[in-house]
């Protein structure tokens, strides 16, 4: 593997079960060393079915106070749940709770029932996507500098403080969750590390248009870092049946350019082939 790129690796859990559970499968993670971990913005399980599930950003303020290695974040905050100056103060909150080693993650929006349900307004596509345009440019602005004034047509800030500054210099990492056309021209003006999900017919398809859509936004491409999200509700593939799996699945997606990896936490009877793969693959992947 010496030949490829560096690779990083998460895992994002549901938190749809009691505090101590969460808890200690979350520090069990890092200790593991697993590059990153990660909570999901939703106020009632994303599978429609009911139960309990805890709200992301709270929850990650305090796994983030309990773990000393790996990076954290939400992946991605909804930006129709709230304003992105209540958002970037939650953020650097993180930062600091974390020492340094949160990465803003945030996307469109895009459960409908969950607006419903909780009365939040759910905008039409392209509203929506408008709306998180304009927010990425007040939250990259905001991040950047002492005071922010801003004035768009969704968002404004008057003389805001930037108080404290988060850890990281010049901002904090920030990751764009994008799919289509118009949301990888955002992320190719934004993002530090562009995550989507797909087949690989899909990804090595938006690859080309990150590419190409940075290019017309006067970057560099490979300034970009390429994130995937696995989802087993997405995929007939199974990575964590077995060591061989999970590496099978990372090389189909290294292939095409793909360095940055996140896993929906493995079922209960699986967790021994996580703890084996952060012992036996994860450091050999990392050297490339």
């Amino acid at each position: 593997m010496s030949n490829s790129p560096p690779l990083t690796f998460g895992i994002q859990i549901l938190p749809l079960g009691s505090w101590p559970d969460l808890r200690d499968e979350w520090v069990g993670y890092d200790e593991q060393g697993w590059d990153s971990l990660w909570l999901p913005d939703h106020l009632m399980p994303p599978s429609g079915e009911p139960g309990p599930i805890l709200e992301g950003w709270t929850a990650l303020a305090a796994l983030a106070a309990l773990t000393e290695r790996a990076q954290v974040g939400i992946l991605v905050s909804s930006n129709t749940f709230r304003h992105p100056s209540v958002v970037v103060k939650q953020a650097v909150t993180v930062d600091h709770i974390a020492k340094g080693r949160s990465i803003l993650g945030l996307g469109a929006g895009w459960y409908d029932a969950e607006h419903q349900a909780f009365g939040i307004e759910f905008p039409e596509t392209g509203v929506r996507v408008s709306q998180y345009a304009e927010s990425l440019d007040l939250l990259d602005q905001f991040l950047r500098n002492d005071r922010t004034t801003f004035s768009g047509d969704w968002y404004t800030m008057r003389e805001a403080p930037n108080r404290p500054s988060p850890i990281h210099r010049p901002r904090m990492p920030i990751m764009v969750g994008a799919h289509g056309p118009r949301t990888i021209g955002i992320a190719a003006r934004h993002a530090d590390i562009w995550n989507s999900r797909g087949d690989v017919d899909e990804k090595r398809e938006r690859n080309s248009r990150v590419d190409t859509a940075c290019e017309q936004a006067g970057r560099d491409p490979s300034g970009v870092t390429r994130s995937v999200s696995y989802f087993p509700v997405r995929t007939d593939k199974r990575p964590w049946d077995s060591v061989e799996a999970f590496t099978e699945w990372v090389d189909t997606y290294r292939a095409i350019g793909y360095t940055h990896f996140i896993f929906e936490a493995p079922p209960p009877e699986r967790r021994d082939v996580a703890e084996r793969i952060a012992q036996e693959l994860l450091p050999e992947f990392r050297r490339g």
